[in-house]
């Protein structure tokens, strides 16, 4: 438990100096780019379970929210519960297809149709085709650098049987 512990606070303030590098620059629109919130779910959720994914997102917006004041507050709803189901869904097509890259993809697809209905519901102001095209840009990244990223932790620290998370 402890080191399930341990893992989830790396996590944490993985997420959080990440997202503060992202918005060194007051700008929340390379994150839409990058997406690297839904980076570190998608990992975490692979790696450690949906319930870590879960609270590290959560953890990690709240804490860059009082460290830096971005994501600002009409977008973190949206960010986490995107983030969320970025890294649930990610699990859930990985179980099922056990492959990687279509689950990263997925993934990707089920947090934008739910993007779309949650920037109707919150009425925030940004353009969906925009973001959609944008986030691809995050997409591609995502399926280099997450199998790599994956591949890694996991012969590393012998941590794929870790069932369920914390």
């Amino acid at each position: 438990m402890l080191k399930k512990l341990t893992f989830l606070l790396v996590w944490v303030a993985l997420t959080v100096a990440i997202l503060y590098f992202f918005y060194l620059s007051g700008s929340q629109g390379l994150t839409r780019i990058f997406l690297p919130l839904s980076f570190v779910a998608i990992v975490v959720s692979l790696i450690q379970g949906p319930v870590a994914s879960v609270l590290v997102v959560l953890l990690g917006v709240i804490a860059s929210f009082f460290a830096t004041g971005l994501p600002s507050a009409q977008f973190m709803i949206p960010a986490v519960v995107e983030s969320t189901v970025s890294g649930l869904s990610a699990t859930f097509f990985y179980r099922k297809t056990n492959s990687l890259y279509l689950a990263i993809l997925l993934a990707f697809l089920a947090s934008r149709v739910l993007l779309i209905v949650l920037v109707y519901l919150f009425r925030v102001d940004f353009e969906i085709a925009m973001d959609l095209l944008i986030g691809l840009v995050g997409l591609g990244l995502q399926l280099v650098f997450i199998p790599m990223v994956h591949k890694i932790l996991v012969k590393s620290f012998s941590i794929q049987n870790q069932k369920g998370g914390i």
